[in-house]
């Protein structure tokens, strides 16, 4: 079985996340989709919103959407949240399974700064899905069995619906109704 592994803060989740793992999923390049929010990202600063919340977003906005699976792996890892720990206990748990692990282009354009990432190849291939409309350059010297995707962009980020909460402005249609009552219930993203 072909498992994509999609990582993030998801802070919040919204469609362009969403849709990219869609598309891989109906153009058959993966069979499944395990979805991992990040406990602790090592590259960024602390999350505003504490981890059980964003993963109760990942699995509301997931619910439903046959063949995903929303994970709470990193909760139970060492910190901080490096993915090729992550990696290497997803393949303990999928141990026949080809796995794929899911990252923008504009990640995969600064893999080097990744703990090991050098090493993560040894647990999955990479996938690589397209995030701005504008092409942008990828050493390919990290990729060279990767899967380009062709999916459709949505050029939108968790910043962007962050601002848009904070201005008072609606999410309709950036995020499931489901992730909305979330942010709403928690008066998250607020000034």
């Amino acid at each position: 079985m072909k498992t994509g592994i999609l990582g993030g803060g998801f802070d919040p989740v919204h469609i362009g996340h969403i849709l990219p793992l869609m598309h891989l999923l109906n153009k058959n390049i993966i069979d499944r989709a395990v979805v991992v929010p990040c406990y602790r990202q090592p590259l960024k600063d602390e999350y505003s919103t504490p981890y059980g919340v964003r993963l109760e977003m990942a699995l509301s906005a997931f619910r439903g959407i046959q063949n995903v699976i929303v994970s709470d792996i990193e909760s139970k890892l060492p910190l901080p949240s490096y993915t090729i720990y992550t990696l290497r206990e997803l393949k303990r748990q999928y141990p026949n399974d080809t796995l794929y692990f899911i990252i923008g282009e504009d990640e995969a354009r600064q893999i080097n700064l990744w703990h090991r990432f050098e090493d993560m190849q040894d647990y999955a291939d990479f996938i690589i899905v397209r995030r701005v409309l504008e092409e942008k350059k990828i050493d390919l010297k990290y990729f060279g069995n990767s899967i380009f995707a062709d999916n459709p962009v949505i050029e939108i980020s968790s910043t962007y619906i962050r601002t848009l909460v904070k201005e008072g402005k609606t999410l309709a249609n950036l995020t499931p109704e489901a992730v909305i009552e979330v942010i709403k219930r928690e008066k998250l993203y607020r000034a």
